[in-house]
């Protein structure tokens, strides 16, 4: 059996090749067969040209550019497509659920033949930070959204790791629609339509930053208008 573990990039250097040493090093401790592919999603000339130079000869390391930003979803199905291994699935770059749960994800669909489909189901480290409690309050109402709108079986949709059978996902990947963050939630919703079983394994996840991209009001809105276009079509 074998892996393909991919990270995507929109203008996050250095910090992206922080977190793919950490995941080489992990995934070599673990023997398992694998391959990483960094799917750059229309960054900066700059930031581009940063990583064809760190990139550049490493080792079962597969580097794909964007002329545009198209979104993180649109990210993850092109190293979907590209990848060779048996299994496939993808991590937040900014590692706050750690690389670890790479291999507790993959064992477990691994040691079991029935599963298609293994997402993180998040268990939150928080501390004082009151942002980091709004996120978490955030994530548990969009996980509720999409539970009471769209029947997905109490999956935790939005983690930020997942792995696929990659025969068995590759034919999912044509009925997604949404290319940015409710693609998440629409490649669950479109594996059960295709009959995939799914199961989810607890992942921790710690929050880095003091602040991030997510804007609370918009990103509601946003996903709300994802599960309106999903349920149209």
């Amino acid at each position: 059996m074998s892996l393909s573990v991919i990270l995507t990039c929109y203008n996050e250097t250095p910090s992206i090749f922080d977190s793919y040493e950490k995941i080489v090093s992990f995934m070599d401790l673990t023997k398992i067969e694998y391959e990483i592919i960094i799917v750059d999603d229309g960054s900066l000339p700059d930031v581009q040209k940063q990583l064809s130079n760190y990139f550049h000869e490493k080792n079962n390391t597969i580097l794909l550019f964007s002329n545009a930003n198209e979104g993180r979803g649109a990210a993850v199905t092109k190293g979907i497509r590209v990848s060779s291994k048996d299994y496939v699935g993808f991590i937040d770059t900014d590692l706050e659920i750690p690389e670890s749960s790479l291999f507790n994800l993959y064992y477990g669909i691994t040691r079991d033949d029935s599963f298609d489909v293994v997402i993180g189901k998040r268990v939150y480290l928080l501390g004082c930070n009151l942002y980091h409690w709004l996120r978490a309050i955030y994530s548990r109402l969009y996980f509720l959204l999409a539970n009471v709108f769209l029947n997905i079986h109490f999956l935790d949709t939005e983690t930020g790791v997942k792995l696929f059978r990659r025969d068995k996902i590759l034919p999912v990947l044509d009925s997604v629609r949404d290319k940015r963050w409710f693609w998440d939630t629409e490649i669950i919703a479109q594996s059960l339509k295709h009959n995939l079983k799914i199961t989810q394994l607890p992942v921790f996840l710690l929050r880095k930053k003091q602040r991030s991209s997510v804007a609370f009001l918009r990103d509601t809105r946003r996903y709300l208008y994802g599960i309106y276009k999903y349920l149209r079509r």
